[in-house]
């Protein structure tokens, strides 16, 4: 019995966290959090602690910028030692870093120091899940545990933040019940979106009622939330709808095609996403590449991914997955090409060894 919970802990641990990557996603409700490599245009630049801080709230800030914040943050913390709110800031700095358990043992003493402080709790809960495939195997439960309660106590400080409610979702929604999973409290959490005044977290709620509805396989209901995304997305102001439609389209793409495994039904999606996506967007290209292998055309998903790469050098998974349909189509030379230059760009990512031993791989059979 104890193998089989510590099994299950693990599993659905991992679920969370890495869901919490489309939780991020949805947050920006922006194309470039669905995997691409878009460019926006470069943040405002900050001058003082507050909107050196909002960059940071908002995942704006650049990391050629971040030494600059840095030190305007570190200034008002040294002017204020006292303020919780420049720690946190200095605490995402860490995260923007890619330093997350940095971040999160920094904002723990501040979880007891400032309880009320609704920013730091959500904070510290999004980061205690965003850490749990970096722990061990009797700390993830915990740190899922953590992050679950601080999200709470950030809700009930202020009812109107979005990211602990989608964070929560996903917790519920991947947590088996013996560990608190519960399709009621994630859709309660995706419906008090809904309902938030001026529509403030209309198009969240529905990304969530429709990732809830896709985990059920109730794909009826699914679509008929991503209907609803749809219109809650043309009412959004002028400067947002255009990325919130792309970032609704996109959404439905991806849950068609990884969720219901309908690629044909998410490439007549996907085609509406590319008739208004920006000539700079190499997302469209990438899920192109992916509808294409899932229908079995491997050289229209060779031409996507290619594009993809034209468009940005620095998309990643699609350098990856071209490579790979390269090796398997016996380009030695080529994909040989293209797994060095992932692992040149790319030393960090998980699948940098794995590119790097299939380049050699691929080297020797060239020959």
């Amino acid at each position: 019995m104890v193998v089989c919970v510590n099994r299950c802990s693990r599993l659905w641990v991992r679920g969370v966290a890495s869901s919490l990557v489309v939780g991020a996603a949805l947050v920006a409700a922006s194309p470039r959090s669905f995997g691409s490599t878009r460019v926006d245009a470069p943040a405002i630049t900050a001058t003082t602690p507050d909107a050196a801080l909002a960059l940071l709230h908002e995942g704006k800030a650049k990391p050629e910028q971040l030494d600059g914040l840095e030190s305007v943050l570190k200034a008002a913390s040294q002017s204020e030692p006292a303020n919780a709110t420049w720690k946190l800031g200095l605490a995402l700095i860490d995260r923007a870093r890619g330093k997350r358990v940095e971040a999160r043992n920094a904002l723990e003493p501040l979880v007891a120091s400032d309880p009320n402080n609704a920013k730091v709790q959500m904070w510290y809960g999004l980061l205690c899940f965003e850490t749990v495939q970096q722990a061990g195997t009797f700390e993830q439960a915990s740190l899922a545990s953590s992050g679950r309660a601080a999200c709470e106590k950030a809700i009930e400080l202020d009812s109107s933040l979005i990211a602990p409610r989608v964070a929560l979702v996903q917790f519920f929604v991947h947590a088996p019940g013996l560990f608190g999973g519960s399709y009621k409290k994630a859709t309660q959490h995706a419906q008090a979106l809904i309902d938030l005044p001026d529509g403030k977290g209309e198009l969240m709620g529905r990304f969530l009622m429709a990732f809830i509805y896709g985990h059920k396989e109730d794909w009826k209901a699914m679509e008929e939330q991503y209907d609803l995304a749809e219109k809650a997305a043309e009412k959004k102001p002028e400067s947002d709808r255009l990325d919130a439609q792309r970032s609704v389209l996109l959404s439905r793409g991806n849950a068609l095609l990884n969720q219901k495994k309908d690629p044909k039904a998410a490439l007549v999606v996907l085609e509406r996403y590319r008739a208004i996506a920006a000539p700079d967007d190499a997302t469209v290209w990438f899920y192109t590449g992916e509808v294409k292998k899932a229908l079995k055309d491997r050289p229209g998903a060779i031409e996507a991914y290619a594009k993809a790469i034209e468009i940005s050098p620095a998309a990643a998974s699609s350098r990856y997955a071209l490579a790979t349909l390269l090796e398997e189509d016996k380009k030695f030379a080529d994909a040989a090409t293209h797994y060095e230059e992932f692992a040149k760009r790319f030393p960090t990512d998980s699948r940098a060894a794995k590119a790097t031993a299939s380049a050699k791989a691929c080297r020797e059979r060239a020959k």
